[in-house]
């Protein structure tokens, strides 16, 4: 458990060799930033299910390459969300070769503007993506999954974006179900 009082958790754990987190790791709430902070984990598979970033981070950029290259992360934990403070998701799975689906309960919030690059090379991702925002910023948003023959993968929530996403996935079936 990290102690009551520390006030920054970036990079922490970031190109470490580490395979699991302990299920016991808890942030306190008074940490004000944690960007990056399991980035370049390669052998990470799982989280632990309490794993979240909580309310007193400050940083609008904290998601911003939050899991980047972490190739063996499979999926995030159930009760895993965006803070309200966040506003840019710029990177946060890129190159999560293993990440196969987001939990049903994780949604892109409405304040994120900045979507680059967000899930380039999670060519295994299958499943529904909620997206609740308009990006202003969204290149490459799915570059690099457009391998034949994946699960389908469903893209749905209140942005208006939807269809503008789906230029970057070719050679792959995929839904849009606009809410």
């Amino acid at each position: 458990t990290i102690p009551y009082g520390v006030l920054d958790v970036s990079y922490m754990f970031t190109t470490s060799k580490i395979e699991k987190l302990p299920n016991q790791l808890t942030f306190p709430n008074s940490i004000l930033n944690m960007e990056a902070i399991i980035e370049q984990c390669h052998k990470i598979e799982k989280l632990p299910e309490n794993f979240c970033i909580p309310n007193s981070v400050k940083n609008p950029l904290v998601c911003e390459m939050f899991f980047e290259a972490c190739t063996s992360l499979k999926t995030i934990p159930e009760n895993f969300k965006i803070p309200d403070v966040a506003t840019s998701c710029y990177a946060m799975f890129y190159s999560c070769h293993s990440l196969e689906k987001l939990p049903s309960s994780f949604v892109f919030p409405e304040q994120i503007n900045n979507m680059t690059e967000c899930f380039v090379d999670c060519y295994k991702l299958s499943g529904t993506i909620v997206f609740n925002c308009n990006p202003t910023k969204y290149s490459s948003i799915f570059a690099g999954i457009n391998k034949p023959d994946l699960p389908t993968l469903t893209l749905t929530g209140t942005s208006s974006l939807l269809s503008e996403f789906t230029k970057y996935i070719t050679n792959r079936t995929f839904n849009i179900i606009p809410l």
